[in-house]
């Protein structure tokens, strides 16, 4: 069984904090989150795993303050959820089929891919947006397919499902930005919990690590969606780029110098 000991606690447990806070606002919080699973020296499943139960957990006390502010779209972000849980459980169980070495292949070449565009669309995205209406039916069908499509990627591999969900929201729903933010970290939280289930089926949860890191992320998640509702998501990204630059350098390096 892994052992977690208080050094890999010390370098661990606040890269979650950092991730949930980064991921309430902003999305892109698992491209922190599983790389420092990775450097604790977790066995990659269980890295996917334990990253979805304190991601989850989160993203659970992300969603109520959400809900408390109005910042929620009932009918998209309700219709996603449903399809974002059958495809993030579609997409964990692909992840337990897959062999240890091939799933770590595809981790070291798809974070790099989502970190760029997590960067590009931080840089890019306006700070202001006009909401449009678009028809009741286009809006219900188009968010099922939205929360399918993104929840089947959440429940493979997951680094920026959070962002490519605000994208779709804000650009093909036309919500507006910080609640199509809200309305993400609903479905985010569908998609987890769905894959968490299969993931726990499965035995591939490490519980020292999962519980006190929820805690972490949790308070993470709870700073962070404060300024996102108060201040929007402006102040996270020059530290988001950084993050991501230097956790994506460290991966690709690691790999091809083992």
């Amino acid at each position: 069984m892994f052992e977690i000991t208080w050094q890999t606690a010390l370098i661990l447990f606040p890269m979650l904090f950092l991730a949930a806070f980064v991921d309430s606002a902003a999305g892109g919080g698992a491209l922190i989150s599983l790389p420092a699973y990775m450097f604790a020296g977790f066995p990659v499943h269980y890295v996917y795993g334990t990253n979805k139960f304190s991601a989850g957990m989160a993203a659970l006390f992300s969603t109520g303050r959400y809900l408390k502010n109005g910042k929620i779209a009932f009918l998209p972000t309700l219709c996603a959820c449903a399809g974002a849980a059958l495809g993030s459980w579609l997409g964990a169980k692909i992840v337990l089929m897959l062999d240890a070495v091939l799933l770590q292949y595809i981790f070291t070449i798809l974070l790099p891919i989502a970190g760029i565009f997590i960067i590009v669309y931080q840089i890019k995205k306006p700070e202001k947006h006009e909401p449009r209406e678009i028809p009741r039916n286009r809006e219900i069908v188009l968010s099922l397919i939205i929360g399918l499509g993104i929840g089947a990627y959440d429940g493979f591999f997951g680094p920026g499902t959070g962002t490519f969900l605000i994208l779709a929201f804000n650009g093909i729903l036309g919500m507006e930005i910080i609640t199509a933010a809200g309305s993400a970290r609903t479905v985010n939280l569908s998609s987890n919990i769905a894959a968490l289930i299969t993931y726990i089926a499965g035995g591939k949860v490490i519980w020292a690590a999962a519980i006190p890191g929820a805690v972490f992320a949790i308070l993470g998640g709870q700073l962070g969606t404060y300024f996102a509702v108060k201040k929007g998501a402006r102040f996270i990204r020059p530290l988001m780029i950084v993050v991501v630059v230097l956790l994506m350098a460290k991966v690709v390096y690691d790999f091809f110098s083992s």
